[in-house]
């Protein structure tokens, strides 16, 4: 098991990780929701500004202050 860091203390389980994308567009807001209303929103920005959205195997979205490209760098293992 693989652990990714999204931002200020908080990991995800890369093996699990689906989808890496920026959280700003109109479809993946109407995404997140309708995550919201099922509960399955995680939100890891501590009232920052949301970056990314991670969509997890299981339909649950993570949200992030980290932009995307760093996350995909950090699940790749490059640093």
């Amino acid at each position: 098991m693989s652990l990714v860091h999204v931002g200020l203390g908080n990991y995800v389980e890369g093996d699990k990780i689906l989808v890496i994308t920026r959280a700003d567009s109109n479809p993946i807001r109407r995404l997140v929701q309708e995550a919201e209303a099922k509960g399955l929103v995680v939100d890891a920005t501590w009232g920052r500004r949301r970056r990314s959205a991670i969509v997890m195997a299981g339909g649950v979205i993570v949200l992030s202050m980290v932009e995307p490209e760093s996350l995909v760098k950090r699940r790749e293992g490059i640093k």
